[in-house]
């Protein structure tokens, strides 16, 4: 079953006013560079989790754009401004502009160098063009890829309104074009999901592939866990391999339905801030009925009660995703199978001007918070290696998200019954038969990967 939803990208956020002390006068007149750039640097100070390494010699007549990245800390990777013309600091993404993620690499027994399809949004301009997981694309506006040339050709998808692949099938070890898919910048839908059900060896596995982790669909992970639980499954398996998170409350949420060794008062995320801010805890009861979410209690009605669960990863999990397998740990056994996760272990809030008097339109997304789970585990800015490790470049050719016949899900049910898994199947179409690892030039969903970190409310 395949279901496909819509939102904006404009999440539940926890707005801050960033208000001037009661006895400094309010500025008149029209609004100036050097107003916006002040209250930049008085926001950043007082709620950026790297308040210490900000550069407060950065020169205040700077435009604003310039300026917040030359007061932002080296080692802030994520905190971004948005300007009131719509230009922010954030990255633009392959998948953010088209709907779609894929990696350029060098296929190691044959030296040739093609691109592959990872993943494609629902209801996004890729789909609308015909692009499928799984296909393969060997050049890119009727440029031949090539190693040298990855990098400039990716860049070029990015600063184009309309790019031009053209799409190969791998035939006895031949790439020969089917078409040429022509792909404009539109409108993504934010969350795409999948729920399957697998039967192996007479148990019954539920499987739940998500792109996001978003606030407004809390009641639809409330549906999933009924179907889950109608079904009486024995294993559940979360493909979070291309999510690149959200919101911690719906994060929570789902991790609410999973064991209930988890209580109410159990401890969802321990947050660590700056002096101003100082730490936070969020229990399991607090975080999930943020934003008028539903009440802990309520959601017990789903709980599926399971030891265990299977979480598949890849470079591309990211921030909320990142929380379902590191802060469940302490209340269930996480089996993590994939790719190192990519290391947003960082929390940010929406912050803007909340003055009775409104005079900045700007809006900054600072990072407050280092995230922890109950036992104070975290620090993972590095990623999270998972237990079992499966490259799905290595195990070309790509299959479908929700099917057997995709490798990662075949090894994580194998594993599931108990199986070691054996290894891939080789035939006439399948790259790389001598099973050496690929050569990735450029993976569009980590080079490019954006700040979709998690967001408290």
């Amino acid at each position: 079953m395949t279901t496909k939803l819509y939102t904006l990208i404009g999440l539940c956020c926890l707005v801050f006013a960033c208000k001037k002390t009661a006895t400094a006068p309010e500025p008149t007149g029209p609004v100036t560079t050097t107003e916006i750039n002040t209250w930049i640097c008085d926001s950043m100070i007082r709620y950026s989790f790297y308040t210490n390494e900000l550069n407060l010699s950065a020169d205040n007549n700077l435009d604003n754009l310039t300026y917040f990245k030359t007061l932002q800390s080296k080692n802030d990777r994520f905190s971004f401004i948005q300007l009131n013309n719509g230009i922010s600091s954030a990255k633009k993404t392959c998948r953010s502009l088209y709907g779609f993620d894929y990696i350029l690499f060098k296929e190691a027994s044959s030296g040739k160098t093609v691109g592959v399809i990872t993943l494609v949004m629902d209801y996004s301009p890729a789909k609308g063009a015909g692009l499928e997981r799984g296909m393969y694309f060997t050049k890119i506006n009727n440029e031949v890829i090539t190693e040298l040339n990855s990098i400039s050709l990716a860049e070029q998808i990015l600063t184009r309104t309309t790019n031009q692949l053209e799409i190969c099938s791998l035939l006895n070890g031949s790439f020969i074009k089917i078409k040429d898919a022509s792909i404009k910048q539109g409108i993504i839908w934010d969350e795409t999901f999948i729920v399957e059900y697998f039967t192996k060896n007479n148990l019954k596995i539920g499987y739940l592939f998500l792109t996001a982790f978003l606030n407004n669909h809390r009641t639809f992970y409330q549906t999933i866990f009924e179907e889950f639980k109608a079904k009486r499954i024995n294993d559940l398996i979360i493909d979070l391999r291309y999510n690149t998170g959200g919101d911690v409350a719906a994060a929570a949420t789902l991790c609410s339905m999973i064991n209930k060794n988890i209580v109410g008062n159990s401890v969802f995320v321990k947050y660590k801030g700056n002096k101003f801010l100082g730490d936070r805890v969020d229990t399991f009861e607090k975080a999930v009925s943020i934003s008028n979410g539903p009440s802990f209690v309520s959601l017990q009605t789903y709980n599926v009660n399971l030891p265990r669960i299977f979480v598949l990863t890849s470079g591309a999990t990211a921030s909320s995703a990142e929380l379902i397998v590191n802060n469940l740990k302490p209340y269930v056994n996480v089996i993590q199978i994939g790719s190192k996760t990519f290391g947003k272990d960082e929390a940010f809030f929406q912050l803007v001007d909340k003055r009775s008097t409104k005079r900045i339109d700007e809006v900054i997304y600072p990072v407050v918070y280092k995230l922890f789970n109950s036992l104070g585990e975290g620090s993972y800015a590095n990623g999270i290696s998972p237990k079992y490790v499966f490259n799905e470049i290595d195990e070309l050719p790509l299959t479908n998200f929700g099917t057997i016949t995709d490798p990662l899900i075949s090894n994580c049910l194998s594993r599931i019954v108990g199986i070691l898994p054996a290894s891939g199947g080789k035939n006439t179409n399948q790259l790389n038969v001598q099973n050496v690892p690929n050569k990735v030039l450029y993976n569009s969903s980590l080079t490019e990967l954006n700040v979709r970190l998690p967001i408290l409310n």
